[in-house]
């Protein structure tokens, strides 16, 4: 699973580099990302033999859980266009504070101490399935707990608008993957706890949501594509009619060589301008040139109407 959330973290992130417009894919490389520390730190805890090296992963576990958390709330708030809202501002400060609290910050009460240890034996027919070598949560260990819970109601309330506004169709798809984080999250937390009995299942849970996440982006994606891919038959399509018209106009036209009148396809002899304006977004306007006027209206020019010397019409020397 590590492995999985690694390489989606890895495409996305790239995806965000070549793409940058698409700023949902930042948040949601960071996920992935802290999702495979989560589970090398899992591996670590399950695989420990004693307490110094449970409470060690232990540890390990509780402070990724921060910038898990932090690149939910950022993702969601990406993509229902919430980036400035100051609750999730407040959220992502509270997280960026508590990962390093909750990673150096050691001692009884506080996060996690070998003088309080909770050594879970999980049974499963009967039989031990496994050992969690832990440390009692602390106040701090609590507390982050807390605001991520928090964190998640306050996601739901962002997607239940957004929901509200008309995005239903991904917003679905998250929804579920929220629920099952949050169903996950909180078995976990009874777990630690000593509520009841049962493995952890979180890194499952993150799994879930980290797959229906990137099915909802690629969704997206490939939504886009079509888009631009529609918009690039029809711009092909536009400039293949325009070329059929260009093309009628730069062929061979056969034209009298006295009246000036084309013959169209079907042996029809059209004047010039209907010629054009049927076969062209051309109009014509109609006037009369000096040399014709002079010509077909003699006795009305005078002036500069009048013939120039040496054309027919002009008077001769004196």
């Amino acid at each position: 699973m590590a492995a999985v959330n690694a390489y989606v973290g890895a495409f996305y992130l790239l995806m965000y580099a070549g793409w940058p417009k698409a700023r949902e894919h930042l948040p949601f490389s960071l996920l992935c990302f802290s999702v495979a520390a989560y589970d090398v730190a899992c591996m670590g805890l399950y695989t420990s033999t004693d307490l110094e090296q449970g409470v060690f992963w232990q540890g390990l576990q509780l402070a990724v859980v921060n910038p898990i958390s932090a690149s939910v709330v950022w993702f969601v708030a990406v993509l229902t266009g919430q980036e400035r809202n100051r609750v999730v501002r407040a959220f992502l400060a509270a997280f960026l504070l508590l990962f390093p609290a909750t990673l150096l910050i050691r001692g009884p009460g506080l996060t996690l101490s070998l003088d309080t240890p909770a050594i879970k034996s999980i049974m499963w027919g009967g039989r031990p399935l496994i050992t969690y070598y832990e440390s009692t949560l602390g106040l701090l260990s609590n507390a982050a707990v807390l605001v991520a819970i928090i964190a998640y109601g306050y996601v739901f309330v962002l997607l239940w608008r957004a929901y509200r506004r008309g995005h239903g169709g991904a917003l679905t798809a998250i929804v579920a993957g929220q629920v099952t984080y949050f169903v996950g999250i909180v078995n976990d937390i009874f777990v630690a706890n000593q509520v009841y009995a049962f493995v952890y299942v979180s890194e499952y849970s993150y799994l879930a949501i980290v797959l229906i996440m990137a099915g909802v982006l690629l969704r997206r994606f490939v939504g886009l594509y079509r888009i631009a891919e529609d918009a690039s038959r029809t711009l092909e399509h536009q400039v293949i009619d325009a070329q059929a018209d260009l093309k009628v106009l730069r062929g061979l036209l056969p034209i009298c060589a006295s009246c000036k009148k084309i013959r169209d396809d079907g042996g029809y002899w059209n004047q010039l301008e209907s010629y054009i304006s049927d076969h062209s977004d051309a109009t014509f306007s109609h006037g009369i040139c000096p040399d014709c006027a002079a010509r077909l209206y003699p006795g009305l020019m005078g002036g500069a109407g009048e013939a120039r010397p040496g054309e027919p019409g002009a008077p001769g020397p004196p």
